[in-house]
């Protein structure tokens, strides 16, 4: 049902919305968050289209991510097996549509893996008090120098809170 929204959702008309300001965590949402078990917000959107740009990952017929051969490169350098991830019903990696930027961003056991991954990397840290994300100054340079995203967006990235690491998402779970 969820997918079949998504879908819709896309073929309305864009005709600009007036919507209110977005308070200070709306706007860090929007930034940088989790959507259940993968990245989301301003960064999981860049984050995917970079992947799609470095023909990392392809949108197929059935309108899902397909994994290309570079695309398993560029995961495993960073530590990922994408091969090894045991797909669900709906495959290894799917879109996700953002409900900020209108666009997607990856989901599936691909995406939960590299949300996971960037968090034991320390590109980026969870929030105690929400999905919120926040991208570490490694992660603002690990994410320009592996996927060329645009260091403005980076430097839009909210003050981090000084605090324990946060836990990772165990990949484990799959």
């Amino acid at each position: 049902m969820a997918q079949a929204l998504e879908h819709l959702a896309t073929l309305t008309a864009h005709q600009p919305v007036k919507r209110p300001a977005l308070s200070a965590e709306g706007r860090e949402l929007r930034f940088c968050r989790s959507c259940y078990d993968h990245l989301a917000g301003q960064i999981g959107v860049a984050v995917t289209q970079a992947l799609q740009n470095r023909r990392c990952i392809a949108m197929a017929d059935d309108q899902q991510f397909r994994l290309t051969p570079d695309g398993v490169r560029w995961f495993e350098a960073i530590g990922i097996d994408a091969q090894a991830l045991k797909p669900t019903r709906r495959g290894i990696a799917r879109p996700c549509l953002d409900w900020t930027e209108r666009t997607y961003h990856l989901a599936g056991p691909l995406g939960r893996h590299l949300l996971a991954n960037f968090i034991t990397r320390g590109w980026l840290r969870r929030a105690k008090e929400s999905r919120r994300l926040l991208v570490t100054p490694k992660g603002q340079l690990e994410l320009k120098q592996r996927l060329d995203i645009d260091s403005d967006l980076l430097a839009r990235s909210p003050q981090q809170k000084p605090g324990p690491a946060a836990h990772a998402i165990n990949p484990a779970q799959s």
